[in-house]
């Protein structure tokens, strides 16, 4: 007996609708697959959209980067035309500091010049008192101011005056008053204490020319009465060595 092999191949033994039902149900198996092949290529394109995704996240990647370097560039490029006006700023403000120096040291000069002027002006007023007082006046003594160059200024100054009459000799008076007033008035500018100085010493010649004008009254009075008395005595001299007249005798 010859039996002929066929590899895989199964005998139908069943019933052909059953079996056609089998092989109905055996292709819908089989296409099963294909409903997921489906599945998946309605799917594919959400893959190929994440896909897309990238080259855009790529894309805005190099976006930013380059918005980042162009916002470098703008700032740098905004430094860079800021530093001018920064620049002028701190230039400006350089030459304010140079000028307010400047300022302060002329008017530290100026300050300077004034002390020394004023120095000049007080040792020139204080000096003529003392050499037109002469023996009166005294020694000039000064207030002093140091300046910032640290030298000292006189300032200030005053002489000691003698303005006390002389006792029991009203011509020796009025002769020292005078010059006491012309040593008060002898500066080009006289201070009201100069002035009030100068009044006094007028005001006490007048006082002593007073008393002189008494003085020659009364000594011409004693002169008047001692001329008269010496006109009595000389009179009644003159009388006495007269000769006398006789009488002639009579006889009775």
């Amino acid at each position: 007996m010859i039996t002929s092999h066929y590899p895989n191949v199964s005998i139908n033994t069943a019933n052909p609708p059953t079996e056609q039902a089998r092989r109905d149900n055996s292709r819908i198996d089989l296409f099963t697959p294909v409903k997921h092949a489906e599945k998946s290529v309605a799917e594919k394109p959400v893959l190929t959209d994440e896909k897309s995704r990238y080259p855009s996240h790529n894309q805005n990647n190099t976006s930013s980067a380059g918005e980042k370097e162009t916002e470098t560039y703008q700032a740098i490029n905004a430094g860079s035309e800021q530093n001018p006006d920064k620049e002028s700023t701190e230039q400006q403000q350089e030459q304010q500091k140079q000028a307010e120096q400047k300022q302060a040291q002329a008017a530290e000069q100026q300050k300077i010049q004034q002390l020394k002027a004023r120095d000049s002006e007080v040792k020139a007023h204080e000096q003529a008192h003392a050499s037109v007082g002469g023996s009166y006046a005294g020694a000039p003594s000064y207030s002093y101011q140091q300046g910032s160059d640290g030298k000292r200024y006189a300032v200030g100054g005053e002489v000691q005056i003698d303005i006390a009459p002389i006792a029991n000799d009203a011509k020796a008076t009025i002769t020292k008053m005078q010059q006491v007033q012309a040593a008060a008035l002898a500066p080009a500018q006289p201070s009201s204490a100069d002035l009030s100085i100068a009044a006094k010493a007028a005001q006490q010649a007048q006082q002593a020319r007073a008393e002189l004008i008494a003085e020659n009254a009364t000594d011409m009075a004693t002169q008047s009465k001692m001329q008269q008395r010496r006109d009595v005595i000389s009179g009644f001299y003159q009388q006495s060595t007269l000769p006398q007249q006789q009488n002639p005798a009579q006889t009775v």
